[in-house]
């Protein structure tokens, strides 16, 4: 992290992430004239193999932070791989970090915060609650378990909607989109929505296969442009220019789910959530 964010994270009262020695070290000499403390949580690999102190260095970056003039300890965590899928594995992660605590506890640490639980950890693993907890797919209502059992209460808290902005009738063998990829089959109405790969629909090499309109499927059909998508709406009637579309979500008695995406698109929900572009405006709607 450049020196300058370092001291904007200072200033703001952040609370940043530690993983190494050298990196403690940068921290400390970014902030050491500055008044205050850089507060910090560290961060433990138990056997993700992603960022993170490994386990058993981990006790050595913590004696390092804490004879530190400008670095405050005030957190301690890690993260699982598997807390999905398999949780053999996810015991094993948490007895690795519950036998370092132990050992930082009789070193005199003393962690404001310490954490480790995920969204599926959240629902498998109680023991890995801890006095913190960092849901991430749970926030936006979604299924986090591998197997996808049943959750009880849990509803999507995220759609995503456009209008159509024009409507027209092509003749047989019309092509439409970039390539001629898609030509008609015989005279079909064809909508055109301002949604596009630059606003998370993904284009390739898989993309959405259908939207909602007047709560009934309609598919995609050509290529999917930087801003533009086209939908056949042949079956569907009276559509028309600012008709809502549904491309996430429900309307009328349909629904189309991050889950269904993302077998569409070879991913995952959380990309699925994560995908649609800062650019697409957003709106809060309460019920």
């Amino acid at each position: 992290m450049p020196a300058e964010a370092v001291q904007v994270a200072l200033a703001l009262n952040l609370r940043l992430t530690l993983y190494d020695v050298a990196q403690a070290s940068q921290y400390q000499s970014c902030v050491e004239s500055e008044p205050g403390r850089l507060i910090a949580h560290v961060k433990v690999d138990t056997g993700m193999g992603r960022l993170g102190v490994a386990y058993d260095e981990a006790m050595a970056l913590c004696d390092y932070v804490r004879a530190q003039t400008a670095l405050q300890l005030e957190g301690i965590y890690t993260h699982f791989s598997a807390a999905d899928s398999d949780l053999d594995y996810t015991s094993e992660q948490l007895s690795r970090f519950s036998c370092l605590l132990n050992e930082l506890q009789r070193a005199g640490f003393r962690f404001r915060y310490v954490h480790a639980a995920n969204s599926a950890a959240l629902l498998t693993c109680r023991g890995s609650h801890f006095n913190l907890v960092r849901p991430g797919l749970l926030l936006y209502g979604l299924n986090p378990l591998a197997g996808g059992e049943a959750i009880n209460g849990l509803q999507p808290a995220l759609s995503w909607k456009t209008n159509i902005a024009q409507v027209k009738t092509l003749p047989p063998g019309s092509p439409v989109g970039y390539g001629n990829t898609y030509r008609t089959r015989g005279w079909e109405t064809i909508a055109v929505l301002p949604v596009g790969y630059a606003d998370g629909l993904r284009r390739s090499p898989r993309s959405w296969r259908e939207v909602l309109v007047h709560g009934v499927r309609a598919p995609l059909v050509g290529r999917v442009s930087m801003e533009k998508v086209t939908i056949n709406v042949s079956h569907i009637p009276d559509v028309r220019i600012g008709d809502e579309v549904v491309l996430l979500g429900k309307q009328a008695g349909d629904e189309i789910s991050a889950d269904e995406i993302a077998e569409w698109i070879g991913s995952i929900n959380y990309d699925v959530a994560t995908s649609v572009a800062p650019r697409a405006p957003r709106a809060l709607m309460y019920s």
